[in-house]
């Protein structure tokens, strides 16, 4: 059956190919091949010309002007991932920002697996399926959620960098991963694996059909697959390496002094056994007397201050609070159920009808250390609490201590968690087909909605639980009871929600709060979401043979336009709008756009089979797109090939690209958030900022000697949309060359220089960035000072404190990245070297290294920056090599990933202070993955496998489950099994 289309795929040598090596010897190729028939070069072989990524034109893909890095089918599935997201993340181009691990770090985000190319951003990575967009998950943003693809019908994974833009629209400012899936199948497919950690935890699961068949005679093809997969998550407490509680404090021995800085001692070491002082289970308070908490029979007990304190309020040992007991979860519960069909028919020698649905149910769950926590906020009345022994509220009020302040983890209140189902239909219609001319058109539309339900768990009701433990002797019973149901004046404060059928709470212990207390002090909240995407576009390709030619070939085109139409909405509990628990307070986000653009791409041929010019062309490509939020914008390309010989290739793209603000951008309400920060004006930084920092701070009514309180954890304060913020654009360079000498025709070998700078970038600038841009301005009258509020009461104890902010999306900032890939392929027929067969050894190495990325939250700038390559997250090289061994029905395949040395400091700050911290750095990083496969008979393969094989862990007390530390594997040795039925 022969079909049409900007995607089509006609079964030829080059079906899987990538623009980035000669398909010959690539293991794309190799995966169509049977072990015992290897792919030989042949001459008399037609070069198929296909659509790559990055372009619409069909061409060889030895003739693409953008490097395209090209994952089959074989090789995702020699790495034993039931999720393929988790696989991708872990391609050197690729950075770890949502990962399994690191998607339980925010709020509604359990469960969520974007892509991030060259870790500028995910709503800068465009995810096509079939070269066309794909509807989004979380409300607000475009990043589409990986986990939504049919692992089962992908046949292979195009990544491409910078440059693509003017082909694909906006989001596509750092590149484009492309999913390419099956569309032409004929047969029946069952696939089962399971598989654990070597700790006898995190469990997966999977299993997936796939059944297709061509009717009307070969005229049309239906395909349906179905698959579903569950992964059990972990939590810090089942790993060693989080119940070592490692954390990095100050060192006591630091002799750092304003005169001499660095003293070549550590600023800080690390301990093992680290403890929060401040805070404990029981609950920590001081008086005239000394610290305590209290046992679980309600009596004073001593605190233990452990082997040893630190200045910023931690311990070894004793009764602090362990890290990896707030830790919670680091790496979420997924199941997922996928169900994909497709069908295509041709009705006409000139019409092709295609059609494809699929339907998504992803659910998620994570559980984060503790429902709630306050930090010296929690007082108790001596004379009249109704839970205080009277001899113990005796012996408080004989201390001088009539009032208690504590601090306490409420683990007894339950685990915050977060419970997430999503929901996603997708539908995909249309017709494409082939002029008598050759050229070719598609027209089609593209319909996705999706839909989620997320539920946080065991949220606490601040109003509730206050009026709770604010608790007395009720004289008419003698029992316990809230003093606001007893006392007008005491309810007149507090909302009805927290008076009636008010519930007392008792604190003073461990586990001392009832289950009938923590029922009431917490309720359940929910974030409802939906996102919805229709995209109609038309597309003409073709050459100009059937009219004229060039010297050197037909010129080559694209043309189109396109429509496209997104919505978001968002929509929280009515408590969690009110602010009254303690997540944050959320607003309902509402918002969309609509753009229509037109395209065109031309590719011209100057040169063909002239001396040392065997061939050169040049391609451009041009997108304008009007916006209904930001109006007009306008994205291009040029792009040259030049090749001498057979051996060697030259390319490169030159592309200006932009990227609309997505729907959170825009229309997101001030919502709260809560951020850490080193004051500025802190006597231990006065003097790391301008000239002008320490005049300013005595400005704003500070004291010279100021220092900020630690001991208040992060600040709450708001953060939000702004309508009016534009678009960013952003200019990105590729240059590299492509080596397949014939003298080793199985061989390439590919090179290739990346640029990319973003400018206008819509960034949020960062409560630290707002303090230290406030006072180092030359006076404070500025934009950023009226964005902090200190507290001005003398009396409070938060005099001169940051205790709110007020941040919006704003085109302040740039970023920059620039590095080289690498990419080798060699398949070796041992047949070749030796009088017999002793089978095929596929050699594939992928590499990306990091020359700089930098950050500028604020472009007007350009000498402040954040260096971020070479740092936790951005290492400056990433290489995965592997090797698979084919002999007759068995195959082995070995994969080596290697992550360089990471800092865990900011290189800045640590050129500024060499004795910054006792461990600066991650070390180097090896993982290994094996698998073997046998294929018993013509119907059954059989196989196993084992990931990180040696049993590597994330250093020096990461989590691996951080956006920058998930870069490390979290769930340690793992081994899994499965078996494949075809018919």
């Amino acid at each position: 059956m022969k079909r049409f289309g900007y995607m089509s795929r006609r079964a030829g040598l080059l079906g899987t190919s990538a623009a980035a090596v000669m398909t010959l010897a690539a293991p794309t190729a190799l995966a169509q091949q049977s072990p015992d028939q290897p792919a030989q070069a042949d001459a008399g072989l037609e070069i198929e010309e296909i659509v790559v990524t990055g372009s619409r034109i069909q061409r060889s893909n030895l003739t693409a002007p953008t490097p395209v890095t090209v994952i089959d089918a074989e090789q995702i599935s020699l790495q034993g991932e039931v999720n393929i997201a988790n696989y991708l993340n872990q391609l050197p181009a690729l950075g770890s920002t949502f990962t399994s691990a690191s998607s339980t770090g925010f709020i509604g985000t359990t469960g969520l697996a974007s892509l991030d190319l060259r870790r500028m951003g995910t709503d800068r990575t465009l995810v096509l399926v079939d070269g066309r967009r794909h509807v989004a998950t979380s409300a607000g943003s475009s990043a589409v959620d990986i986990n939504s693809i049919p692992q089962e019908l992908v046949e292979r994974v195009e990544v491409v960098t910078g440059g693509a833009s003017a082909v694909y629209g906006a989001d596509a400012v750092t590149g484009v991963v492309n999913f390419i899936l099956k569309d032409d199948f004929d047969g029946f497919t069952v696939f089962g694996q399971a598989g654990q950690a070597d700790e006898g935890d995190a469990f997966t699961y999977t299993t997936r059909f796939t059944a297709g068949s061509n009717f009307a005679n070969g005229r049309g093809n239906a395909v349906f697959s179905g698959e579903w997969s569950s992964t059990n998550g972990i939590d810090a407490t089942d790993r060693s390496f989080e119940r070592r509680n490692l954390r990095f404090v100050p060192n006591p021995e630091n002799g750092d002094t304003p005169d001499n800085p660095v003293d070549g001692i550590p600023d800080e070491i690390l301990i093992e056994n680290a403890r929060l002082g401040f805070i404990t289970l029981p609950g920590v308070f001081s008086t005239p007397a000394g610290t305590f908490e209290f046992d679980e029979n309600g009596n004073l007990d001593p605190f233990d201050f452990g082997s040893q304190q630190f200045a910023d309020g931690s311990q070894i040992g004793g009764d602090g609070v362990p890290l990896s007991v707030i830790g919670g979860t680091i790496n979420g519960d997924v199941e997922r159920a996928i169900f994909n069909g497709k069908m295509n028919y041709e009705l006409h020698r000139l019409a092709n009808f295609f059609a494809e649905m699929k339907y998504v149910n992803t659910q998620a769950y994570s559980e984060s250390g503790t429902a709630a926590f306050d930090i010296g906020s929690l007082n108790i009345n001596v004379a009249d609490y109704a839970f205080l022994k009277d001899d113990v509220r005796q012996q408080l009020l004989d201390q001088g201590a009539e009032t208690i302040t504590m601090s306490r983890s409420h683990r007894d209140l339950g685990r915050r968690g977060s419970d997430a189902e999503r929901q996603l239909f997708r539908a995909v219609i249309g017709f494409n087909g082939e002029f008598d001319n050759g050229w070719t058109y598609e027209l089609s539309g593209v319909w996705g909605r999706s839909t989620s339900s997320i539920q946080q768990t065991n949220n606490r009701i601040n109003d509730r639980f206050f009026a709770g433990l604010d608790a007395v002797i009720d004289p008419a019973t003698g029992n316990p009871v809230c003093r606001a149901s007893i006392d007008p004046e005491a309810a007149a404060g507090l909302p009805d929600f927290a008076v009636n059928g008010c519930v007392p709470i008792n604190i003073l212990g461990p586990n001392a709060i009832s289950e009938e207390a923590a029922d009431w002090a917490t309720a359940d909240g929910f974030l409802t979401e939906k996102v919805e995407q229709v995209v109609t576009s038309l597309v003409f390709t073709g050459d100009s043979s059937p009219y004229f030619e060039l010297p050197a070939g037909p010129i080559a085109w694209a043309a189109g336009m396109e429509y496209r139409d997104e919505y978001a909405e968002s929509y929280p509990t009515e408590i969690d709008q009110l602010g009254a628990s303690f997540l944050n307070e959320i607003f309902p986000t509402t918002g969309g756009f609509d753009v229509w653009e037109g395209f065109a791409e031309v590719s011209v041929p100057l040169v063909s089979n002239k001396p040392f010019i065997r061939d050169l062309s040049v391609d451009s490509a041009f997108r304008y797109g009007n916006y209904s939020t930001v109006g007009g914008t306008v994205a291009w390309k040029v792009g040259a090939n030049y090749s001498p010989s057979e051996d060697v290739r030259f390319r490169g793209t030159y592309a200006k690209a932009v990227r609309a603000p997505n729907i959170s951008e825009l229309f997101s309400p001030q919502n709260q958030t809560f951020q850490f920060y080193d004051d500025p004006c802190d006597v231990d930084f006065i003097d790391e900022g301008s000239a002008n920092r320490a005049a300013n701070c005595q400005a704003l009514g500070l004291p010279a000697d100021f220092q900020q309180d630690n001991t208040r954890g992060n600040t709450p304060g708001t953060s939000g949309g702004n309508p009016n913020v534009a678009e960013e654009t952003a200019t990105t360079f590729t240059i590299g060359a492509v080596f397949t000498p014939r003298f080793l025709p199985d061989m390439s070998l590919s090179v290739d220089f990346w640029d990319i700078e973003i400018d206008d970038a819509i960034d949020t600038p960062g409560l630290q960035d707002v303090l230290e841009n406030c006072v180092d301005a030359p006076s404070i009258d500025n934009t950023f000072c009226g964005l902090i509020q200190r507290e001005t009461d003398p009396t409070n104890p938060e005099f001169n404190q940051v205790v709110g902010f007020t941040l919006t999306n704003q085109n302040i900032a740039s970023q920059e990245a620039r590095g080289i890939d690498i990419e080798f392929n060699y398949n070796l027929d041992t047949a070749s070297l030796f009088d017999a067969d002793y089978g095929t050894v596929n050699f594939r190495v992928i590499g990306t290294h990091v020359l700089h990325r930098r950050e500028f939250p604020f472009q007007i700038a350009p000498d402040e920056f954040n260096s971020e390559a070479g740092e936790l997250g951005d290492p400056e090289w990433a290489l995965t090599y592997n090797m698979t061994y084919r002999l007759d029905r068995l195959s082995f395949n070995y994969e080596l990933r290697y992550i360089s040395d990471m800092l865990l400091v900011q290189s800045e700050n640590l050129a500024n202070d060499p004795d910054l911290q006792e461990f600066v750095s991650t070390g180097k990083t090896f993982y290994h993955d094996i698998q073997a496969r046998y294929q018993l008979t013509d119907y059954l393969e059989v196989f196993a496998g084992i990931n990180n094989l040696t049993q590597e862990f994330p250093p020096f007390g990461l989590s691996g489950a951080g956006t920058d530390s998930a870069i490390f594997d979290n769930i340690g040795r793992f081994y899994y099994g499965g078996a494949r039925v075809s018919f």
